[in-house]
């Protein structure tokens, strides 16, 4: 029933059915409280999806002796309140896009071992990030973004094998980027931008060959020395962002190494020198950011501006010209629309990225299953 226009109450008809297993009402124009009832229906269900309404309140209470929920999406916009304990045997749970409010609950470090999937971003999260993480084991996405979540990164001593995506930027956590996050070497997506980090990049992230996205813009950081060598074995890598940062010395001539980077950005940093000619090597070098460092380097907004309106202009056609210069135009005079639509870019990729990693993950699941069966 996703995208069903039902409410904008629960439906009063869901009370009487009693043999539903999976309950899928997204999207469905609800923005009232969860009535009392719906509790003696998530409790017989393993699937429960109430997300993009505007159902405000506290999040549902679930039972962990009579409840068989597997599967929870409650990204709503307008649930409030503390982050109640998890149940034990879920393995994907959002409650993205909320206005929780409290620290982590307090649990026993072995209790959340089934999950797989866990999105809290977008929230007020408090305190530190809870060592139990580190116990998940089979946690292939975490996204704990967009809070105010503190302290340092507790990354496991290599226990997270399975993490494929790790999203913690927007956050005020402070320390060193742990070199054991070298050792998530299924690792794809990393964002550690807007928090307070300090130190060097370190090399150990040369170990994550699967990795496609490094966002380090760390605008609050204190992230200092130079761009390690190792990391230009990445050779898979399509976008990486290092740019507002403190990181001095040469960009490494290896950069081209990168065929099918995208987008790199290293500026506003005290890099110098000249840039390396094997970066027009990499693919879409034309987007790349690698200004604003120091005189030695060649590329100043004017010329990046003029390059950036040519290629578009070459790539678009005469019947979509006005529109493109009105568009450009807004862009350019009004940078907070400019900085929301590169946002939404950037967001809708991440989006589509988790979907393709959660199925993917999904059929290794499954397929794993059927030898075992066979």
């Amino acid at each position: 029933m996703a995208s069903y226009k039902l409410g904008p109450q629960f439906p009063p008809w869901l009370q009487t059915q009693k043999h539903v297993e999976t309950l899928v009402i997204s999207n469905a124009n609800i923005s009232n409280i969860v009535p009392d009832w719906f509790r003696n229906l998530y409790s017989r269900i393993n699937l429960l999806d109430i997300s993009h309404n505007q159902i405000c309140g506290k999040l549902p209470k679930f039972q962990e002796s009579n409840v068989t929920v597997t599967q929870i999406f409650l990204n709503s916009k307008k649930f409030e309140g503390p982050l109640t304990p998890f149940l034990s045997h879920v393995t994907e749970l959002d409650f993205s896009d909320n206005l929780l409010s409290s620290d982590f609950p307090l649990v026993d470090d072995n209790i959340y071992k089934s999950f797989m999937f866990l999105k809290l971003s977008n929230n007020n999260l408090t305190g530190d990030i809870p060592k139990y993480i580190c116990e998940m084991r089979d946690l292939q996405i975490l996204d704990l973004s967009k809070n105010k979540l503190s302290g340092t990164l507790p990354w496991c001593n290599g226990k997270l094998q399975e993490l494929c995506v790790l999203d913690l930027k927007n956050n005020n956590l402070v320390g060193d980027i742990p070199s054991s996050l070298g050792s998530l070497t299924l690792l794809n997506s990393l964002h550690l931008r807007n928090n307070m980090l300090h130190g060097k990049i370190p090399s150990s992230l040369q170990n994550l060959k699967y990795l496609r996205i490094l966002d380090l813009d760390i605008s609050n950081n204190q992230i200092v020395g130079e761009i390690p060598e190792e990391l230009m074995d990445l050779t898979g890598l399509l976008s990486f962002n290092a740019s507002k940062s403190h990181l001095n010395g040469r960009i490494p001539k290896k950069i081209g190494n990168m065929k099918t980077l995208e987008s790199p950005d290293l500026s506003r940093n005290k890099l110098s020198g000249s840039i390396p000619p094997s970066l027009s090597s990499c693919h879409g070098d034309t987007s790349s950011d690698i200004g604003h460092h120091d005189p030695h380097v060649p590329k100043s907004n004017d010329e990046e501006d003029e390059s950036e309106r040519l290629a578009f202009y070459t790539a678009i056609g005469p019947g979509f010209l006005v529109g493109f210069l009105a568009i450009c135009g807004i862009l350019h005079f009004k940078k907070s629309w400019r900085y929301a639509w590169f946002q939404f870019v950037e967001n809708t990729y991440n989006n589509l990225l988790v979907a393709v990693i959660v199925k993917a993950g999904w059929v290794r699941r499954k397929f794993h299953k059927d030898e075992m069966g066979g």
